[in-house]
């Protein structure tokens, strides 16, 4: 499977951008995953202490932009209304 595609998988769910969709289809290859053996729960796998560190400065990056728009934000949410002026 090529990098677009894996990426593609990996974003398909609900509210997975691209870039962690990207980062979830490296993550095996790069030492962030680790595979956990099957039981009766069936297998999975476990993100490692890396793993983690990488989730963690992703979403603090992800906190840091909608921080950075918040007045943008406001400022657009005030130009939305129900029912728009005549002209």
């Amino acid at each position: 499977m090529n990098l677009s595609a894996r990426c593609g998988v990996a974003a398909d769910s609900p509210g997975v951008s691209t870039a962690e969709g990207y980062f979830r289809s490296q993550s095996a290859t790069r030492g962030m995953e680790g595979r956990v053996k099957g039981g009766v729960g069936g297998g999975g796998a476990r993100l490692t202490p890396m793993g983690r560190e990488v989730l963690s400065l992703y979403r603090a990056m992800e906190d840091h932009a909608a921080t950075a728009v918040v007045g943008d934000m406001a400022k657009l949410r005030a130009l939305m209304v129900e029912i728009p002026p005549e002209y």
